[in-house]
């Protein structure tokens, strides 16, 4: 049975926050698998408006193995596939909601910065489109402020 609080914030991202309509394409991405019960939610609102839809995961255990396997260099160059993809959509959510707030922590600081500078070169893109940026709940958030989950 599916939370009604995540149907409902699906609702909201897809008919006020993002308007979808018809023939959109729409691009979800995510960092973290703890949110799929909100990615299959707005899938299926995506659906009912007869939209495309995509999503990229960018798991922050696989974000580390690369960043921390990658030369500088290599992180500072935007991968064309995600430039294209970004110019080719009409709108793009972005939900965050990691299983480990700190999986990033030993990852040297100068190459953080470098793929962080690379991708600015999207952020025009997406704000030319019709956007949404929201957190799902986690346990690893709700650690965060030391709170259970449930009271979260």
């Amino acid at each position: 049975m599916v939370d009604q609080r995540v149907s409902e914030h699906a609702k909201i991202i897809v008919d006020y926050s993002c308007e979808v309509k018809k023939g959109d394409y729409v691009v979800i991405s995510t960092n973290g698998v703890e949110t799929l019960p909100l990615i299959k939610e707005i899938a299926g609102e995506i659906g009912r408006k007869g939209a495309h839809y995509g999503v990229t995961l960018q798991e922050n255990s696989i974000n580390r193995s690369y960043l921390i396997n990658a030369e500088e260099e290599t992180l500072s160059i935007l991968p064309r596939q995600m430039k294209a993809m970004y110019e080719g959509l009409d709108v793009f959510i972005q939900i965050n909601g990691t299983s480990n707030t700190r999986e990033l922590s030993d990852v040297p600081p100068s190459k953080l910065k470098a793929n962080a500078k690379s991708a600015t070169e999207l952020f025009p893109i997406i704000l030319s489109k019709r956007w949404n940026v929201t957190l799902h709940p986690t346990p690893a958030l709700a650690q965060e402020t030391r709170k259970s989950y449930e009271s979260y």
